[in-house]
This record gives C-alpha cells, sequence and structure tokens, in this order.
C-alpha cells in the first residue's frame, strides 16, 4: 500500500505578493452547486481519511435521509429513504435507495455498491436493481483510473442487460487538468460495438480567470460527417471581489447557424457577511430577445451561517407582482461542526432532487427540512413534509499515534514557488492566519505564479 501523509501549512499571506492568487476554484460556488462529484468529496475528507497511520477518534457520519408527508396532527408517512454504509475511513460503500409502495410499505427500490483502491480513490461503482424475479442484479458499473496526483483521468460506463451474462461498454469520459490542478475539459466517447472502439461524441472546455476562477464552460459536439467539433452550447459566469459566483448565462448554437442564441440567466446576490441569499432566474423574451424575469429564491441565516429558511417565488407577468411557492425551514444541531461530520455529497445518488447546496456553507450539521406551501385562498402557510436526517458515530479501527515524518518546506518566505521535501507522498493544505484554508496540493512544488 502506498503511504501518504497530509501537511498543512499555516502561512501569512500578507507576505506573499502572490496572496491573492490562491486558485480556490474548486471550493467556489459553481463547483459546488453544479459540478460536485466523488472526487470532490473525497478532497473534502481527504485530512480524515487519506492517512492510515492518522489517529482518529469516532466522527459522525449520515446514515440516512428520509423524506416524509405530513399527515397532520404531528404524524408523517415516509415516501423515500436514502440509506449509506461506510467503511472505517468514513468512505461510502453502499448506498441503498427504498421507497413507499402501497399495500407493500417500504421497497427496495436500487443498491449502488462502491469500492476503492490501496491508494483510497474509488475504482469502482456498481449499480443494482431489481430483475424480473423482483431481486437485486448488476445492472451497471463505472471503473475510474487516476493519474499520480489522484486526479480522475478515466471513467467507464458498462451496462449489462437483465439475460446478459457480461457487460457492454457504454460511455468512457476522459479528463484532464491544467497545472493548478483545475478541470481543464472533459471528453465523452461512445462505445461502438460494430468497430469495437470508441467514438466521440461530446467535450466540455473549462475556462478560468486569473484567479483560478471559471469564467465559462464550452459544450462541443462531435460531426462525424465534417470531422471536426462543432459549438453548442455556451456558460458564462461573473464573481464578484470576494469570488462569489453572481452571474450565469446560457448560450446555445443550433447546427444549422453561427451565432449565440440566450437561452436563460441567474443572478446571485449576497450580504455583507458572504452569505448567498437571493437567486434570480430569467428566461428569454422572444419579442425582443430580452431576459425576462422567472423565478426567485431567497435564502436567510443563522449567526453562524446556517441557511434557516428558504422562500421560492414565480414572477407574475400579468400582474407584475411575486407569487409565493413554498418555504422551507432548515434545523440543525449545534453540538456539532460540519467538519466533524462525514455526509456523502455524490450527485450520483439521485439526491439532486434536494438542493443540497443549500446547506453546503453551513456550519453545523443538518438535521432536518421542514417544508410548507401557501393555501391559495387563505394565504397560510400549509405544512406538506420533511426530511428527517440520522447520524452515527464511526468507529476508526486504526488507532495508532501520528507517526512522525521528516519534512523540509523551503523558501519560507517565498515569492513564487514552495518546495516540500519528504520521502512519502504528501496532500498539502495551505492555511492563512485565520484559519481559510487558500490551496491545496498534491504535488510537492507549488507554484504560486504558474
Amino acid at each position: 500500500m502506498k503511504n501518504r501523509i497530509l501537511i498543512i501549512i499555516l502561512i501569512c499571506v500578507s507576505f506573499l505578493s502572490f496572496g491573492q492568487q490562491n486558485h480556490l476554484s474548486v471550493h467556489n460556488k459553481f463547483r459546488k452547486v453544479q459540478h460536485s462529484s466523488y472526487f470532490d468529496y473525497q478532497k473534502m475528507f481527504s485530512s480524515l481519511k487519506m492517512d492510515p497511520d492518522q489517529y482518529l477518534t469516532a466522527f459522525q457520519k449520515l446514515d440516512s435521509l428520509n423524506l416524509e408527508t405530513y399527515l397532520g396532527e404531528n404524524n408523517y408517512n415516509t415516501l423515500q429513504s436514502r440509506q449509506w454504509q461506510h467503511n472505517n475511513l468514513g468512505q461510502i460503500t453502499s448506498f441503498l435507495y427504498y421507497k413507499d409502495i402501497a399495500d407493500y410499505g417500504m421497497y427496495l427500490d436500487f443498491k449502488i455498491d462502491y469500492t476503492y483502491d490501496s491508494n483510497f480513490d474509488k475504482s469502482t461503482k456498481i449499480y443494482y436493481r431489481k430483475n424480473i424475479e423482483d431481486e437485486l442484479s448488476e445492472y451497471s458499473r463505472n471503473l475510474y483510473n487516476y493519474d499520480s496526483y489522484h486526479q480522475l483521468i478515466e471513467d467507464i460506463y458498462s451496462v449489462r442487460l437483465f439475460d446478459d451474462e457480461e457487460f457492454t461498454n457504454q460511455s468512457q469520459k476522459i479528463y484532464s487538468w491544467n497545472s493548478a490542478n483545475l478541470l481543464e475539459s472533459i471528453i465523452i466517447n461512445d462505445w461502438d460495438s460494430d468497430q469495437n472502439n470508441w467514438n466521440f461524441e461530446e467535450q466540455q472546455n473549462f475556462y478560468y480567470s486569473n484567479e483560478g476562477l471559471l469564467d465559462s464552460l464550452l459544450i462541443q459536439y462531435w460531426i462525424t460527417e465534417e470531422n471536426t467539433w462543432k459549438d453548442f452550447y455556451l456558460y458564462k459566469y461573473e464573481h464578484n471581489e470576494n469570488q462569489d459566483l453572481t452571474s450565469e448565462e446560457a448560450f446555445i448554437q443550433y447546427l444549422d447557424i453561427n451565432y449565440w442564441e440566450k437561452r436563460y440567466k441567474r443572478d446571485y446576490i449576497f450580504d455583507e457577511e458572504g452569505n448567498n441569499i437571493e437567486r434570480l432566474t430569467f428566461s428569454v423574451k422572444s419579442s425582443d430577445d430580452s431576459w425576462l424575469l422567472n423565478d426567485k429564491t431567497n435564502w436567510s441565516y443563522d449567526e453562524y451561517g446556517n441557511n434557516i429558511e428558504t422562500y421560492k417565488y414565480n414572477w407574475d407577468e400579468n400582474n407584475e407582482i411575486w407569487m409565493t411557492l413554498s418555504k422551507n425551514q432548515n434545523l440543525y444541531d449545534y453540538n456539532f461542526s460540519i467538519d466533524e461530520v462525514i455526509i456523502p455529497l455524490d450527485y450520483d445518488l439521485f439526491t439532486d432532487v434536494y438542493e443540497y447546496h443549500e446547506i453546503y456553507d453551513a456550519q453545523n450539521i443538518w438535521l432536518n427540512t421542514l417544508f410548507f406551501k401557501q393555501n391559495e385562498d387563505s394565504q397560510e402557510w400549509e405544512h406538506t413534509g420533511r426530511t428527517s436526517l440520522y447520524y452515527s458515530s464511526i468507529e476508526v479501527s486504526n488507532t495508532n499515534n501520528f507517526k512522525t515524518i521528516p519534512v523540509t518546506i523551503y523558501p519560507n518566505p517565498t515569492t513564487d514557488a514552495l518546495y516540500i521535501d519528504c520521502d512519502k507522498e504528501t496532500y498539502t493544505e495551505i492555511l492563512n492566519l485565520s484559519g481559510k484554508k487558500i490551496h491545496s496540493s498534491y504535488h510537492q512544488t507549488i507554484d504560486w505564479i504558474g
């Protein structure tokens, strides 16, 4: 097994001329909301599970999430249940999805199993669904490959029909990364069973600012007849001085035209504490191609920065007023911080039906959300349901004390690069004096200018 250590450097960025160019895009709001993946999930908890020699106490983990409808008089009925199982390092090993079936009760609809390699990176994802005998059977799997820096470089997806013994390739994703460890492109290929090879299908190209923030995303489709890539979707992003995403615009270019047509726009508004308090969504007005208000979401927070209420509205164009749709209230356990909890934020688990990004910035662990809708006649709030989350502690079998490993970091102070000399593979985090992480890397050379 390859050993790996975690190095955390506390550094005063005021002495460094490159202090503001901290390559934070991995943690900016767009990445968290739109492109979170199991890879981001692994990095979120790298200090917990990347070091097999690290001393670990019992962490809290999210075991299950139930979606419940309100029956009245404080009674609820569970409609869906998502359950997670973990290994002793906090990695997800299984995900089980149950739903309520009339006359049958809670029914296991599908399951996903995960395995990990000796470097603690996710190696396989196997999806099981019910066959005609109502038994769980392997239906699809993903195989993942990584580079020496543990960055995902390949994802191969294959399926097995119920009457087949072997898996058949379906798609392949090839990932490339730039020198700042930012995702540069994803090429998606389809499997040609007749030719027994991969064919181009789609390419996603990511472009960043000097600060490492995502400026635009260009999606292209492969045109076989012309043997070239054709631009199809374009997404543009703007950020404020705090590197928060403030605007997202989407465009489309059809095959028979060579100009970009508007699709939608989203604007984000933040308060003085940096909390996202409003999101406005616009559609395109066909008469003059201008932006037309569509819907709005408002968030409010407690003193710790936890999202406590969410309101959603639709714009009534005829009366030029906002029509209230729903209200959610989030409750938290203030005895635990988010750093003490393992929360499975994997969009492959069909969890995107919930707006998980609304709790990403929470400081304390999420207990449940209460759902309300407004009565059209009385304008009173009616309680419709809730989510309930259940946690337990994770017992870590490896309780060895920290091992002393010689590490040399130089030069300090520096104006361009830091070098790390260590005989083991390292994962490095750099914190400023306020404790905020400003950089992370698997490289032993940290080039701030590049």
